[in-house]
């Protein structure tokens, strides 16, 4: 299973790839929704590490501070550690669906969502159970 910083640098290939732009920002959210659909169309997890309800939507700090030193401006292309061929499809599948939104759009839309909702508190250290991320994203499969 790749980690986070592993599928947040595949993401960032493929942002560029397509001439897309990606900022630390936008890569948070890109990572929630990997998270979560992977969990409804493939019955498990993307990665093995937590998400968290921050300010501005859910948020990996293993990637947080990996990337924070960009601030808003877009990520170069970060050559993955792993490859990682099988995913390739899938990221692509995320990238079109979400890519076009701004990173501002995503952390709108995260804030509508069951999971943030329910587990933002004001703290940055409120892990956002892998359960319910889970569950809300099976519920959208479902419609």
């Amino acid at each position: 299973m790749p980690s986070a910083l592993h599928i947040a640098q595949a993401l960032t290939c493929h942002a560029v790839a397509q001439k897309g732009s990606l900022s630390p920002l936008k890569l948070q959210k890109l990572l929630y929704y990997a998270q979560g659909w992977h969990m409804a169309q493939h019955g498990g997890e993307l990665f093995p590490e937590d998400l968290e309800a921050w300010d501005h939507g859910p948020v990996c700090p293993e990637v947080y501070h990996a990337f924070k030193g960009f601030g808003y401006k877009p990520i170069p292309a970060q050559t993955p550690e792993v490859a990682m061929p099988q995913f390739a499809d899938f990221i692509a599948k995320i990238w079109t669906a979400y890519g076009p939104y701004s990173a501002k759009a995503l952390e709108d839309m995260t804030h509508q969502e069951l999971p943030w909702l329910k587990c933002y508190d004001g703290s940055h250290a409120k892990v956002i159970p892998k359960s319910l991320i889970e569950k809300y994203f099976l519920c959208l499969a479902k419609n």
